[in-house]
């Protein structure tokens, strides 16, 4: 007889849920912000995270109070990249294209709508910007992600944003089928994308 899955542990969940809180744009957060978004009294809250921090996945700045991710999700995140064979063995291309062409060279996959960066390899002569491995953007709003973007079925690609949303960035982010459309037979038809 198969068992019947479980709901999961209400703390886990709760301690997974506040790790989906921190972003690029909220990279602090208080107790209190974070129990408000829990729907949980601030003591409660504080209790949680000083467990969270206890284990390493946050941190509390001693200055501000302000809770911040830890380092053990670095050292979680940089097991998860040894560990993936695509990382392995797109290294040394990536240094190759990086050479071939005297660019900066850039691996990422898709994921749930964005783009999520696992490898690059720069050139010290060439200006890049700094990309976090690890890092998600979305898909349609980058040129990494409408080069994946550009030949995959459209079928494809429009039931992801259906389902996650067109969250553009800024005003001149694609917000319309059509427009992509338009925009990922470009790419497709030149061979490349362009960030503009």
């Amino acid at each position: 007889m198969e068992r019947a899955e479980k709901p999961p542990t209400q703390t886990v969940d709760r301690a997974l849920t506040v790790l989906g809180f921190f972003s690029a744009t909220a990279p602090e957060l208080s107790s209190a912000e974070i129990g408000a978004r829990l729907g949980l009294h601030q003591t409660t809250a504080y209790r949680l995270l000083t467990t969270m921090e206890q284990s390493g996945y946050v941190e509390r700045d001693p200055r501000t109070g302000l809770y911040r991710l830890g380092l053990k999700l670095v050292e979680l995140a940089g097991l998860k990249l040894n560990q993936m064979d695509l990382c392995r063995h797109a290294q040394p291309e990536l240094n190759a294209l990086r050479d071939a062409l005297s660019l900066n060279a850039n691996l990422a996959v898709l994921d749930q709508g964005d783009v999520c960066h696992l490898a690059y390899a720069v050139r010290a002569d060439v200006p890049h910007t700094y990309t976090l491995l690890g890092r998600k953007s979305v898909a349609h709003c980058t040129a990494l992600g409408k080069a994946m973007l550009a030949f995959r079925p459209r079928t494809q690609v429009h039931d992801t944003i259906h389902t996650f949303g067109w969250r553009p960035y800024t005003e001149h982010s694609i917000q319309d089928f059509a427009t992509l459309d338009l925009a990922l037979d470009e790419v497709a038809a030149r061979g490349y994308a362009l960030d503009l």
